[in-house]
């Protein structure tokens, strides 16, 4: 993974006590020296070793498809 990259990854904990499965999506940013951190589509950002740690399925989005697009500009609001 490189610095803005968006990726995405389930997450059930959040809507109906984790009964609606959703998908979180994230950008790869970098603002503290070479650490990476997940901005979401609020602003809120996340260091990545935090979801790396809980083993959660991440995707890769490829760059330039209509998907990588459309939460490109969603995350950039």
């Amino acid at each position: 993974m490189r610095e803005g990259d968006i990726i995405v990854y389930p997450s059930f904990r959040w809507l109906q006590g984790g009964k609606v499965p959703i998908c979180v999506v994230h950008k790869i940013t970098k603002i503290e020296g070479n650490r990476f951190f997940l901005t979401d589509t609020s602003g809120h950002k996340e260091s990545v070793e935090k979801h790396l740690v809980c083993g959660k399925v991440v995707k890769k989005i490829e760059k330039g498809s209509s998907l990588w697009k459309e939460f490109s500009q969603a995350i950039s609001m």
